[in-house]
């Protein structure tokens, strides 16, 4: 008679541990003269090739591009399951992986918002400067995301810089309107010039933003950058920001 053997339990198999959320990282950059140009009419022609140049440069494929309108307001738009196309205002945010926002340019200030939660574009110029489009992005960061301003880091890029952004009559009497802005004007001469990069630091700073850089060149001077007062007219460089996910999908015809 066989004696009576207990099976062995079985071992328990350790619990497979949680696969972690990859962090997003952040992708942003400026074209030049050399990549085209990218005013509105020949963005919405070329979102196929903006896709591939994103590709390769980046290794990072855009799922959705969306541009601001752009009117010199101080409009700042979330972006969240808008489909590839246009949005209202000169400013957009959104805390999504995947999506391209994108801003056009010649003198005006492109501005780079970004953080682990979440990322921001705007387009500045002197309306935008003096009403608070910058502050305005910061806040809509905060109030959508949660970022808190001094986890933001804010990016200037090219545009034209206070010796070469001479004031019209126009700006004058905009300003005569907002009195305020008076210390970031300066004269040489007969003639008025306006700092952008001033009023933008100083009002990122009152907000608690300290870490901030700036793309040194100035659209005017720069032979490789499209400016408006150089006579390019209605051409326009392209400024873009995306959260990207660390693991981009493979693209078949890549």
């Amino acid at each position: 008679m066989h004696a009576n053997v207990k099976p062995k339990p079985k071992a328990k198999l350790a619990p497979k541990p949680k696969a972690e959320p990859q962090p997003a990282v952040t992708i942003l950059g400026t074209t030049e003269q050399a990549d085209g140009d990218w005013q509105l009419l020949q963005l919405e022609k070329r979102l196929d090739q903006l896709t591939r140049m994103i590709q390769l440069r980046h290794r990072n494929r855009p799922e959705r591009i969306v541009w601001a309108q752009q009117g010199h307001t101080s409009k700042v738009s979330r972006v969240d399951d808008q489909p590839t196309g246009p949005i209202p205002g000169d400013a957009l945010v959104t805390n999504q992986t995947g999506v391209l926002l994108t801003v056009r340019t010649a003198d005006c200030m492109p501005v780079f918002f970004e953080s682990e939660k979440a990322v921001g574009i705007a387009h500045v110029g002197m309306a935008g400067a003096v009403e608070g489009l910058v502050p305005k992005t910061v806040r809509a960061l905060k109030r959508y995301y949660s970022v808190k301003p001094e986890k933001l880091s804010v990016r200037f890029g090219p545009h034209i810089c206070a010796s070469c952004y001479r004031m019209s009559v126009n700006n004058d009497d905009y300003l005569a309107k907002h009195p305020e802005a008076a210390k970031y004007v300066t004269s040489r001469g007969h003639h008025r010039y306006f700092s952008m990069m001033d009023i933008i630091s100083e009002q990122l700073a009152e907000l608690g933003v300290t870490t901030m850089a700036a793309d040194s060149r100035c659209t005017y001077h720069s032979a490789g950058l499209f400016s408006a007062r150089r006579g390019h007219g209605d051409q326009r460089q392209l400024s873009f920001i995306m959260r990207a996910s660390t693991s981009p999908p493979v693209d078949p015809n890549a």
